[in-house]
């Protein structure tokens, strides 16, 4: 398997296509932080969406190009309901395929929460990048404290490309880190990879970044964006 670091990333196997594009000639470009800068937004009521989220690899003959994005919640107490967002090679009734809208200027991912007692009982949880230092950048849902993932265009020589990424301070490269789950299969872990400015929490340098960063990537991971589409 292939692994090219994000710096620099030598070509882009755009979603679904077999156009290819060197990196040099993606640039990213900031979008209002509006839910109007989404597809299917209803001006009526303020919401974009709904839609789902792919992997878009920036590696050719990558594994994971086109995948969707799911999630697994988790609880503590009974109550209260958390959870991560995986890339699974195969989708599962423990870790389906999540649905998001903008509300609020706000991402949302729809997800049956462990604590439901049936699969129709969702729930729409915000959608953000974690600044607590063990979930490593993670694009978490209802995990405080958490940067908000904003909307970003590509364009190349001046045309934009299809489609709307996401990302945060400037940056739309995500990670996405091999995880053996044993009895929960195989996925990776869609983590924020724009480096680790500014994710601080409480004020502070995390620990984790004083001492040398977030784990490596290896060559069972994988680098790219994520893309924002129809269902």
């Amino acid at each position: 398997m292939l692994l090219l670091n994000s710096n620099p990333i030598t070509s882009l196997l755009l979603f679904l296509s077999i156009t290819t594009l060197t990196f040099a000639d993606v640039q990213i470009v900031a979008l209002p932080n509006s839910c109007s800068s989404y597809p299917k937004y209803d001006n009526s009521t303020g919401i974009a969406g709904p839609w789902a989220v792919y992997s878009v690899a920036n590696t050719p003959n990558s594994t994971i190009d086109g995948l969707r994005v799911s999630a697994e919640t988790f609880t503590d107490d009974g109550v209260n309901v958390w959870g991560l967002t995986t890339l699974p090679k195969f989708p599962t009734y423990w870790s389906p395929n999540i649905t998001l809208r903008c509300a609020n200027s706000t991402l949302q991912a729809l997800v049956v929460p462990v604590t439901s007692t049936s699969p129709n009982q969702t729930t729409w949880f915000p959608l953000g990048i974690s600044t607590i230092e063990n979930w490593q950048a993670s694009l978490a849902l209802s995990l405080p404290p958490s940067i908000p993932a904003q909307p970003y265009a590509h364009t190349t020589n001046g045309t934009r490309l299809p489609g709307t990424y996401l990302g945060v301070k400037g940056s739309t490269t995500w990670f996405f880190k091999y995880n053996f789950g044993g009895n929960a299969g195989e996925y990776y872990l869609v983590r924020w990879g724009g480096g680790y400015d500014g994710l601080v929490e409480g004020g502070r340098k995390m620990k984790r970044q004083d001492d040398g960063g977030f784990p490596q990537l290896d060559d069972r991971d994988w680098t790219g964006w994520l893309r924002v589409g129809e269902e």
